[in-house]
Parts: structure tokens; C-alpha cells; sequence
């Protein structure tokens, strides 16, 4: 922050002809700067260096101001003696006011000569003139002015500030003294006086008020001891020492706290050293000991968290053989995470004596544990396949995907647990198959004719035979009440127009047939006369009885049927029915030869896609079911 302040100043100073404004900007941004830093109003770590510069800066700046108010030539500003310097730079009382310069007043004497010189420059008149600074006490630059100091006693403050900011205490206090004793009222002096000899009286020194190069040396041995070079830093604070000693300071508290902690961190580290020197032997006991003092003495993360990491560790051991301790069945989840955390152990410190017996009873126990998890996970697929609703389903399904995790972590993945889990991938299909077909269906319900949804209806027809007891089945079949009723009723309706048509239509043909035969019946004549008509008595006639005629027996000559064979394009499944939204019995890929089989009728699914009857057989297995035309292309015999 301070830094381009003193560019600023330094830019006015170096400037050929730097205006007045320029001149009074520059003064006062430093000199506010300044005693805000001082007062203590202002709290920022300023550098030593920079704190020099600017204190030069400030009296060039002074001078400059001063021979301008004098009207003394540039090439008499800078006196080349104390004695010229006094003779240039008039002298104001640090207690009064000076009396507002107007024209007629007489021109002010250069002290020695008795000489008067020219007035003030216009703009430095008017800073001394106009009331709206605010006054004495709220601008400091005008106090400043208003404030000049016996150029002696500048002379003396001049080499008392600085020995003070170089840390030369006992060369300041003198110095600081006579300026007092020349101007008690200077509150500066009086305040690094005070500061210097409580510097010296007490040891308590800022670093920022140290020396230069004891400065510079104190902020090696901190680096030093940030990377756990304690000897390094030992010796720039013995340096750092021996600087301030140079310089009359008897005492140094921070530097003596440092080499305490110096000392106290490097008696910590031997101790930690030794601590992982006892880990790599796997004494993870007493290395936890030696780790845990150092970090408790010193506090260093670095120890805190090896600690805590062999305290974890140790910890873990023990709850191992907690578990291999324990009698009956133990759950395979623990005997898992147990042989896990095993592995890890024996990864970071090696075949350790505990981790040995430790192993060895856990590859006693784990073969049970894991003809168990089989079994568990053989009856959960099963209970899968039966589960009469959706979720009774995916939490059997999960509790199987939980074995087969559980056997990874045994070691025990073999070519049983890999059937199993094709089998359980292929329920997660179907169950996930169903359960986006009785979403689709509730949405096309919602969107569609609630009264005859028979669009939802033939979506979810095979959930709602797989998952008979699934609540959004339930709802389904509530939901399709309204369409069984108009179904109900249409076919009734249909069945009485059909009734009623045939019987219309059997009605008209009786009495159609009536017609016609009454037409044949010839009409009665009333005959006066009645003839009788003499009864003949008809004789038999035999008989004939037919011959039996036996027709010769047709042989019958087999034709054979072609068979033709198809191979999949890509890997598709073989479904019971077609196609997408019917159960998939299995799955083939590219290059197997599947056997077309004969059907009665064509068959289409809902996208008008055709299918066809396939069967595959594959050394331990058989498929029959059917694909899509589309899927396949013409093998050779």
C-alpha cells in the first residue's frame, strides 16, 4: 500500500518542474499515510526499507515546500550543510498560529541574514488561508506546515529516526532526548523515545522494529523451520542474535521463544523419526507411542495425522480379530469388510505376525461363508421370478446383486457366480421391461378414451399377468372397469342384432319354403260323385343286397420339407411371442445359426414388423421362440 505512494513522490521529486499541487498531493497522501501507521489507526506490515524511503521522501518533499514558500531559487534547495539548511527554511512555532498572509504584511526574514524573502507561492497561501480544511486539528498537512521545526532540531530527529528505523535504539534515545529538550512539544519524538527504551527494557521488539539484517535473519529461520530445517534455522537466529547485539539490544523475546520451540521441535522430530522407524518394522504399538508424544509436544499436522492414521489401523486389527473370535455364524458383510481391511493392513506394513494369524483363520472361515452366499442368492433369484408384485421383485433381485458383491470381495467370482449373474441381469430386464410397459400404459390411459382404453390394455397385458398383485396393476384393472363394461355391453348388443337378424332370417325362409309348398299342392274339386277305388295290394320285391367294394389302400409317398437356417444380424433376443413386448427366453449373437420353424399364420407385432419361429440349440442349451424378419439374413447348410 505504501509503495506507489512513494512512487508518486518519488516521480514529483525527479520531475523537472513539478507543479505546486502536484508537490502538496504527494506530501500530504504520504504524510496521512504515515501517521495513520504511527497512531496506530492503521494496522498493515510495512518493510523497513520502504519505512526509510519514505521517511527521506517526506523531508525532500519538506525542503522542496519550504524553498518554494521562501522563494529561494532551485539551485539553492538543497543546502549541502545543517547551518545552510537552517538559513533556507523558515522558522514557525509548532504552538501558534501563524497570522493569515495577505500583501501588505512584511515578507518573512531568512533567520542569520536578516534579509527578507520573497512571499509564498499563491497556492501554499491559500492552503494556509482557507478555512475549509477544517483546521489545525483535522488536517494533518496543514499542521504540518503550520508546524515547522527548528532546523537543528530536525537535524537531530533526522539521524534519531534514523537509527530508530535501522534498530539502533541506544543511538536513537540520546538523540530523541536532545530534540526534546529543543522541542518538548514534538509528539513524534516523544513517541519513538518512549518505544526505544521499552524496545531495550523489556525485549518485547516487533519484528518489523528489528534491525535490518536481524530482520532478514529471523525470517530465514522461520522458513527454515517450516520445512523441519531446525538446525538451519538455529543458526540464522543465532545471527539474528548476534545483529542485535551489534546493535545494543541486550534482549529479544520472539527470537528467544523461537529457539525454544526450535529446540522443543527438533527433540519431536528424532522422536518421530524413530516412531516410523518402529512402523516399518511393524511395532505398530510402540510407533504409535513415539508418534503421538511428538505430535502431542509439537502439534504438527504432519504428526497429528500419522497418528490418528496408525491409530485407525490398530483399531481396525482389533475388530478383526474381534470377528474371527466369534463363535457360530458369523454375517458374511463382516467377514468381508474384515478380509478387506486385512488387505489394506497388510498392503501398508507388510506380513506382519498378527496379520499372518489373522489371514489364516479368516481363509478357514470364508468357504462356508461363501457356499452360503450361493444358496442365499440362488433362493433370492427364484423368490425374484415369483414375486407377484414390481418391488417385492427389485428387492429380491437386490438382495442377490448384494451376494454377488459380497463374493467378489471373498474372492469367490467363479463360472456359478457369473450364470448367476446372467440370470439375475436377465430379471432385472424383465422386471424393468413391465415396469416401463405399465408406465406407458397409465400414461396412455391419462391421455386417452378412459371409457375404452384398449390401447393401455394391450400395453400392459403381460405386466399385468406377471405382476398380478402390483398396486399399479390393482389400479390398472380398476382404471379399465369403464372399458370391460363397454366391451360387455357391445357384445351384447351384438349378440341380440345377431339373435334378431337370424331369427328374421329364419323366419323369412320357413315361410318362404311354406310358400312354395303350398304352391305344389294341387287344388280340391267338389265331385258329386264318389268312385271307388278298389284296394291293390302291393307284393314286395326282393332285396338286393349290395356287394361290398373295397377300394385299394393309396400309398403314401413322403415329401421332404426344406429346412432353411438364418443367422442374426446383431445380438437380439429370442422372445415367447412377437415381439418387444413379450418375455425374452434368451439371447443370441451374431454368426449363430438358428433353424427356421414352420407356422400356421403370420405373425406381426405392433409396429407391423413380421416375426418368425426360431430354434437354436447350443451343446447345455435349446431355444425356441421368435425374432424379427428383419434381424436376420440366409445362412448356407
Amino acid at each position: 500500500m505504501i509503495k506507489p505512494l512513494i512512487e508518486q513522490a518519488q516521480k514529483v521529486l525527479a520531475s523537472a518542474k513539478p507543479g505546486d499541487d502536484e508537490l502538496l498531493n504527494a506530501q500530504s497522501e504520504l504524510a496521512s499515510f504515515l501517521e495513520a501507521l504511527s497512531t496506530g489507526r492503521m494496522s498493515i506490515k510495512v518493510d523497513i526499507d520502504d519505512l526509510e524511503e519514505s521517511e527521506r521522501l517526506m523531508r525532500e518533499l519538506k525542503r522542496e515546500i519550504n524553498r518554494r514558500q521562501a522563494g529561494v531559487p532551485a539551485a539553492e534547495a538543497t543546502p549541502s550543510t545543517p547551518v545552510q539548511r537552517a538559513q533556507t527554511e523558515p522558522i514557525m512555532s509548532a504552538q501558534t498560529t501563524p497570522a493569515p498572509l495577505e500583501d501588505t504584511s512584511p515578507s518573512p526574514v531568512i533567520p542569520g541574514t536578516h534579509e527578507p524573502i520573497a512571499s509564498p507561492s499563491p497556492i501554499f497561501s491559500q492552503i494556509l488561508q482557507n478555512d475549509s480544511l477544517g483546521g489545525l486539528d483535522s488536517d494533518p498537512l496543514k499542521r504540518f506546515f503550520q508546524s515547522a521545526h527548528d532546523p537543528e532540531a530536525e537535524r537531530l530527529m533526522d539521524q534519531a529516526e534514523e537509527a530508530f528505523y535501522k534498530g539502533n535504539y541506544q543511538v536513537a534515545i540520546p538523540l530523541y532526548e536532545k530534540v526534546i529538550q529543543m522541542e518538548p512539544s514534538w509528539s513524534r519524538a516523544q513517541e519513538h523515545h518512549a518505544e526505544a527504551e521499552e524496545y531495550l527494557r523489556s525485549g518485547n521488539i516487533p519484528s518489523v522494529a528489528l534491525p535490518p539484517e536481524a530482520g532478514k535473519d529471523y525470517g530465514k529461520a522461520q522458513s527454515a523451520a517450516r520445512v523441519f530445517r531446525y538446525q538451519i534455522a538455529l543458526n540464522y537466529l543465532d545471527d539474528a542474535f548476534d545483529h542485535l547485539e551489534e546493535a545494543g539490544i541486550k534482549r529479544w523475546r520472539e527470537g528467544e521463544d523461537l529457539r525454544a520451540d526450535l529446540e522443543n521441535q527438533m527433540q519431536a522430530y528424532d522422536v518421530y523419526k524413530e516412531g516410523l522407524n518402529l512402523l516399518s518394522l511393524g511395532d505398530l504399538q510402540t510407533a504409535f507411542s513415539k508418534i503421538q508424544t511428538a505430535a502431542s509436544a509439537v502439534a504438527i499436522p504432519e504428526y497429528i495425522d500419522k497418528a490418528n492414521e496408525i491409530r485407525a489401523d490398530i483399531s481396525a486389527i482389533n475388530d478383526i480379530s474381534d470377528i474371527v473370535s466369534m463363535s457360530g455364524k458369523i454375517p458374511p458383510a463382516m467377514l468381508a469388510d474384515a478380509k478387506g481391511k486385512l488387505e489394506r493392513i497388510r498392503m501398508k506394513y507388510g506380513e506382519m505376525d498378527q496379520i499372518r494369524r489373522l489371514r489364516t483363520r479368516l481363509d478357514l472361515m470364508i468357504p462356508a461363508t461363501i457356499q452360503n452366499l450361493l444358496d442365499n442368492t440362488k433362493r433370492l433369484k427364484q423368490e425374484a421370478a415369483d414375486a407377484p408384485t414390481a418391488n417385492l421383485a427389485k428387492q429380491k433381485v437386490a438382495g442377490a446383486r448384494e451376494n454377488l458383491d459380497l463374493l467378489r470381495q471373498l474372492d469367490a467370482y467363479d463360472a456359478e457366480s457369473l450364470s448367476l449373474e446372467d440370470e439375475i441381469s436377465r430379471l432385472e430386464t424383465e422386471i424393468a421391461s413391465n415396469l416401463d410397459a405399465i408406465g406407458r400404459a397409465k400414461e396412455t390411459f391419462e391421455s386417452g378414451n378412459k371409457f375404452f382404453a384398449i390401447d393401455s390394455w394391450k400395453i400392459s397385458r403381460n405386466a399385468r399377468k406377471r405382476f398380478p398383485q402390483d398396486p399399479d396393476v390393482l389400479e390398472l384393472k380398476r382404471n379399465y372397469l369403464p372399458s370391460y363394461a363397454v366391451a360387455i355391453l357391445a357384445i351384447l348388443v351384438f349378440s341380440a342384432l345377431l339373435i334378431t337378424l337370424l331369427t328374421f332370417g329364419v323366419r323369412r325362409i320357413s315361410a318362404g319354403i311354406t310358400a312354395r309348398n303350398l304352391a305344389k299342392t294341387p287344388t280340391a274339386t267338389n265331385t258329386s260323385t264318389i268312385t271307388l277305388t278298389p284296394t291293390v295290394t302291393l307284393t314286395p320285391e326282393p332285396t338286393l343286397t349290395p356287394t361290398e367294394y373295397v377300394s385299394p389302400t393309396p400309398t403314401l409317398t413322403q415329401t421332404p420339407t426344406p429346412i432353411s437356417y438364418v443367422t442374426p444380424l446383431r445380438q437380439i433376443w429370442v422372445r415367447s411371442d412377437c415381439y418387444a413386448d413379450y418375455l425374452g427366453v434368451g439371447r443370441v449373437t451374431p454368426g449363430t445359426k438358428l433353424t427356421l420353424m414352420p407356422m400356421a399364420e403370420r405373425k406381426f407385432d405392433n409396429f407391423n414388423r413380421e416375426c418368425v419361429l426360431v430354434s437354436v440349440s447350443s451343446g447345455d442349451y435349446a431355444l425356441i421362440g421368435f425374432v424379427l424378419i428383419e434381424d436376420l439374413a440366409p445362412v448356407s447348410e
